[in-house]
């Protein structure tokens, strides 16, 4: 459980296993949380490098104060994708932002709810080894309240090209899974990497 103050959050070791540069990827995970408002800054549910903020190519998976809504962003003007269903109702739901073909998707319970064309580079921060950060935007503001159950970081492959069932099952640590954090009781990176 994130409980929204400072510290409740996890930074993942810096790798070049989540440099996804121009290639499509999978960033999936299943969360509940009924807190929408802002922390300062929206709540952060993951960021791909935490101490690079909001920055071209800084892929963030936040949840939007206004509407509630997931929303896909790295910088103004760069990338910004809002999805209309509202995730913040104290229900679980399937969260995943994919890229296929250049075609950013934001799927929420498996339906599509957002998406966009976008070819640039992500995850290039760090000199290339970026230091994901699940749960805050920079450990004091933007902290996220409510439960992370898995979350999944798949590089090279788009998991999910259209809308789908979402799986009912443990995330298993399919081709090119780099982060697979799993509650078992404690949040632990199951994917080949061992990052966590």
């Amino acid at each position: 459980y994130f409980d929204g103050e400072n510290g409740s959050y996890i930074d993942v070791a810096a790798s070049d296993d989540f440099d996804i540069g121009s290639a499509g990827f999978t960033l999936e995970c299943w969360l509940k949380t009924d807190t929408t408002s802002a922390d300062t800054y929206y709540r952060r549910v993951f960021m791909l490098d935490g101490p690079s903020g909001n920055s071209n190519g800084n892929l963030q998976l936040i949840i939007s104060a206004s509407t509630g809504g997931a929303q896909i962003w790295t910088n103004s003007g760069d990338l910004s994708v809002e999805g209309s269903t509202n995730i913040g109702d104290n229900y679980w739901h399937h969260v995943a932002i994919v890229r296929y073909s250049n075609q950013i998707t934001l799927y929420v319970d498996g339906k599509a709810d957002g998406n966009t064309t976008y070819s640039s580079q992500i995850g290039t921060h760090n000199s290339g080894e970026p230091r994901p950060r699940i749960g805050s935007y920079n450990g004091s503001s933007g902290d996220y309240k409510g439960m992370i159950h898995e979350l999944r970081l798949v590089v090279g492959t788009a998991v999910y090209t259209a809308d789908f069932v979402p799986p009912t099952s443990a995330f298993t640590s399919v081709t090119n899974t780099k982060l697979m954090l799993q509650h078992v009781p404690f949040m632990k990176d199951n994917s080949s990497g061992s990052h966590a």
